[in-house]
């Protein structure tokens, strides 16, 4: 089970009142993540309006005023970029990713915690995989100086860019949700076996 704290990351569930450590050391970073992740998100939001505000004007004015922009379509493109990955750290902390329950579904509770950690492990690989590939194509794009083909001729490190950041971010979350689940694990084991010892210790 997961909670919303403060800092508005989804974590696993503490015990009320347990702040540890690694809490402590952990609270400055989960708050600046968060700073991240809602400014992704209203970067998302912000580039999804703006795209429906193109695109209606480029109807609207080929439709009735046989105007066009000439550039709508390329804007288009990197409005669909900057929504599909500034808003992927936001998606991931409130749990509106698509996932797979196939396996979750049917194994207990310590399996499936386990089964979350490996998952967790996997995604963040990809994830930081996808930001290192990204990142060289941004120093490829500003090496070079290239351009894109549009009439506007805009600079393609610019909407590169927001393929590093994006997944930067989200690498960051699944990151945070990892050391979450590794701590809740442990405690959940000492908690156990604190409760086995006593359960069997003298009367």
């Amino acid at each position: 089970m997961k909670t919303e704290g403060s800092d508005g990351l989804n974590l696993p569930e503490e015990k009320a009142g347990e702040v540890g450590f690694w809490d402590k050391v952990l609270r400055l970073p989960r708050l600046s993540l968060n700073v991240l992740v809602v400014f992704g998100a209203y970067v998302a939001a912000l580039s999804l309006l703006s795209l429906v505000v193109l695109s209606s004007v480029e109807v609207i004015g080929r439709r009735f005023f046989k105007f066009s922009t000439g550039f709508s379509e390329e804007v288009s493109g990197y409005l669909l970029v900057s929504v599909t990955f500034m808003a992927l750290a936001y998606v991931f902390i409130k749990e509106r990713h698509l996932s797979v329950e196939a396996v979750s579904g049917i194994v207990g509770p310590k399996w499936k915690k386990g089964l979350n950690i490996f998952r967790a492990i996997v995604a963040l690989a990809f994830c930081v995989l996808i930001t290192w590939y990204g990142s060289l194509l941004v120093l490829g794009s500003l090496d070079i100086g290239s351009r894109s083909g549009g009439v506007l001729r805009v600079p393609l490190f610019a909407p590169h860019s927001l393929i590093p950041i994006g997944m930067g971010i989200l690498s960051l979350a699944i990151l945070a949700y990892l050391i979450g689940a590794i701590k809740s694990s442990a405690t959940s084991e000492n908690r156990t076996a604190k409760s086995h010892s006593t359960k069997g210790g003298p009367r």
